[in-house]
């Protein structure tokens, strides 16, 4: 006997096409395709060693912001992934997000630079959104009976406009993961599995609420696992 039908699906940036395909709302084919282009063009936005990014530790995403705010002097820096409320990932051009380190350690809070070669989720990306835009106007999506916990706004979507326009967004605008997981808990949910491999998302809900359940299926045996404990 397997599980339902979920109440809502959600996924971490690029985890939201896994999301869709979850949800019925587009094919894998589509799917994969559009996650190859979407890297494609991420990759080609940004010459690589301008941009950067890195996860600000122990200080709430207000102090975060200000930290950005008064970085923007030297270049572009953002919030780029909001994970929980005492982690934040930033992003933009290294100089930038250097910057926004040194005044966020003034803060009291602790920095962690990422191993990457695009600056996501921040306003350095949007030549690569109007470039995607164009292939997600061609890519067949549909609207999905399961709701979509956006991304972009935190809020759930089931119509395909909707769906494929925060896609687009979702390139250079902030992963708002622990408000998507707050939204999804005061619509009362309690229980969260998280396919894939490693437990991120898992150790970061937790987190985020301490008091819901949590699962991870990474392999074979997790999944039976989950089917046992549910």
């Amino acid at each position: 006997m397997g599980l339902k039908d979920p109440d809502f699906v959600a996924g971490h940036s690029l985890g939201e096409y896994t999301a869709l395909l979850v949800a019925k709302g587009i094919d894998l084919y589509e799917a994969a395709k559009l996650t190859h282009l979407r890297g494609k063009y991420m990759q080609e936005a940004v010459p690589e060693g301008k941009g950067s990014m890195a996860a600000i530790l122990k200080l709430s995403p207000e102090k975060v912001e200000q930290a950005c705010d008064e970085a923007k002097s030297v270049g572009v820096v953002e919030p780029a992934n909001y994970n929980s409320k005492e982690q934040i990932v930033i992003s933009g051009e290294k100089q930038a997000v250097e910057k926004a380190i040194e005044i966020a350690k003034s803060m009291g809070g602790k920095a962690i630079m990422l191993k990457v070669s695009v600056p996501s989720h921040c306003s350095l990306m949007k030549g690569a959104a109007d470039a995607f835009r164009l292939k997600l106007a061609q890519t067949p999506i549909q609207n999905i009976n399961i709701p979509l916990v956006s991304n972009v706004d935190a809020k759930t979507h089931q119509m395909a406009h909707e769906i494929r326009d925060n896609l687009h967004k979702q390139i250079y605008s902030s992963v708002r993961w622990y408000q998507s997981v707050e939204h999804m808990i005061e619509q009362g949910v309690d229980t969260f599995v998280e396919i894939g491999p490693k437990n991120v998302l898992s150790k970061l809900i937790s987190q985020i609420d301490n008091r819901v359940r949590v699962f991870n299926v990474d392999k074979l045996q997790d999944a039976e696992n989950v089917l046992k404990a549910l």
